[in-house]
């Protein structure tokens, strides 16, 4: 929770010999992780907890 660099090994396919290439992304997986790193913050949300309106019932109810 503050890093500012990913470090992520590409291959081109996980079926290439080497060690590393099953844990490589292949191009499309790299693509994708690029896309999600970009909405992190979206991801993670808030801190602040709300109760919503359709959990008010249900509150009611088990607090008797």
């Amino acid at each position: 929770m503050g890093a500012t660099i990913i470090e992520r090994h590409i291959t081109l396919s996980h079926d290439m010999w080497g060690t590393d290439q099953k844990a490589s992304l292949e191009v499309m997986g790299m693509d994708i992780l690029k896309k999600r790193s970009k909405c992190v913050s979206k991801i993670l949300g808030s801190s602040e907890k709300k109760v919503t309106a359709s959990e008010i019932p249900i509150r009611k109810k088990l607090r008797g």
